[in-house]
Order: structure tokens, then sequence, then C-alpha cells
């Protein structure tokens, strides 16, 4: 008794040629949404910890990173401390001088033993911001692999 088998592969090497292709195109549409959401959450976060009554100087601590990794991009948000490296920059260039706040920052979002946050939870940011982020990473993946 023999078996005979026949597999037509043509189709999913078409693919894997298309998924090749789209990537020089996808990669750096997906870079660019990856950052303007960091923007935009580092704008909200800075806008609600700028507010009276808040930790002087500390929004301007607060930065952002996009970090690409072998499987996509990463972005960090959030505040910076001390002299830390920020992009090419130093804390202290990145705000212009003076002294960095960063480490206030988790005063305002913690709080202290006797007073609460001063700042909103960052995570409404973020759930927010991840639902704007997947839709547009979502038309990107459509325009180019269908």
């Amino acid at each position: 008794m023999s078996l005979d088998i026949r597999l037509d592969a043509s189709q999913a090497e078409r693919l894997a040629a298309d998924l090749l292709g789209a990537q020089s195109v996808v990669l750096p549409e997906v870079r660019k949404t990856m950052s303007t959401a960091g923007l935009r959450m580092k704008d909200r976060m800075r806008r609600e910890a700028r507010r009276p009554g808040r930790l002087a100087g500390v929004e301007r601590s607060i930065t952002y990173d996009l970090v690409g990794q072998r499987d996509g991009f990463r972005v960090d948000v959030g505040p910076t401390f001390g002299n830390r490296s920020v992009g090419p920059l130093t804390q202290r260039q990145a705000t212009g001088g003076g002294r960095g706040q960063g480490a206030l920052a988790w005063i305002g979002y913690d709080g202290t033993a006797r007073r609460g946050p001063l700042f909103p939870e960052p995570q409404a940011i973020l759930d927010d911001e991840a639902e704007v982020t997947a839709t547009h990473l979502s038309r990107i993946l459509d325009e180019h692999l269908t």
C-alpha cells in the first residue's frame, strides 16, 4: 500500500515574500504610531502634574523613550530621576538646567504617610492611549497586509 501526499506550498511562499516586503513599509509606520502614543501620554501626564497646588517642576521630569526591541517597539513614559540620560541629553539638559524633580513625582503619584496622591493614576492615560494606538496599528496592518 502506497500513500501519495502532495502539498502545494506556492501560496505559502508568496505570503512569506509579501510579509517580508511589507516589513520595510509597516515598521516605520508602527514606529511613528508608537512614538506619537508616547508623546501624547507624556503631554497628558505633564498637564496633570502642572495643575495648581501640585509639586513645582515635576512636569519637566516626565519624559518618554521609544525603545526598539527585537520583536517591535516599547514606549517608556514617566518621570526621570537625577541626571539619568534622556535620549542624547542628560536630565539637566532636557529640563533646561536646574535640579531634576523626577523623584518628587512618586510623592505626586503615591502620596505620603500624611497625604494622599496629588496626581491622577496614570493607568487611565495608558488605557485611553492603548485603545487609540491599537486602532491605528490595526489600520496599518489592514492597509499593508490585505
